[in-house]
This record gives C-alpha cells, sequence and structure tokens, in this order.
C-alpha cells in the first residue's frame, strides 16, 4: 500500500513540477525497527515529525545540502537488501539490465 501511495504522489507531484520523495519508507522502517505495529504507532511518529519541522524548521533550512545529501546516502546503505544484491548474478541476463 505505501509503495503505491509513494508511486501516486509521485506522478502527482512530477505533472505540477515538484520533487519526488520517498520519506515514508524510511519513517515505516524506523517505526518497525521501535516496535511500532498499529497505525496510531504511524500516525504518532507523524506528528511527531510535524511538531519537529515546525518547530526546528528554521534551524533546519540552515544545513548544508551536502551534509544532508550524506545523511541520505548513509540511510539509503542503511536500508539496502544485501541478499537481494547477492542474488544479481542468478538473475536473466534480461531482467539484469533492467
Amino acid at each position: 500500500k505505501e509503495l503505491v501511495g509513494q508511486g501516486i504522489g509521485n506522478s502527482i507531484a512530477a505533472i505540477f513540477g515538484g520533487i519526488p520523495g520517498a520519506g515514508a519508507t524510511i519513517r515505516t522502517v524506523v517505526n518497525i525497527t521501535s516496535g511500532g505495529k498499529t497505525k496510531l504507532s504511524g500516525m504518532i511518529a507523524g506528528i511527531m515529525l510535524l511538531i519537529i519541522l515546525l518547530g526546528l524548521g528554521p534551524i533546519a533550512s540552515q544545513i548544508p545540502a551536502a551534509v544532508l545529501a550524506g545523511i541520505l546516502i548513509t540511510v539509503g546503505i542503511g536500508v539496502m537488501d544485501y541478499k537481494g544484491l547477492k542474488a544479481i548474478p542468478a538473475l536473466p541476463r534480461d531482467i539484469k539490465i533492467v
């Protein structure tokens, strides 16, 4: 459901010239890792993020883009499926190209 929602959101953002995003996936990983299993835990995480964003937004806007890029790369590496990467050599060639 989450991936479908992100796909729809990114498609609509593209129509209006917006930037695609995938923050909800990372938020879900953090939520599940910390033991959240219900919709309430996701809602509380979203509300906390909104409070932090509104309260610390002016401070966060001063963070250099290079620092944010480094954080994104680190998080991306952290959620990478290494078992899936090991399976790539066994895939048919036409699928590997995609």
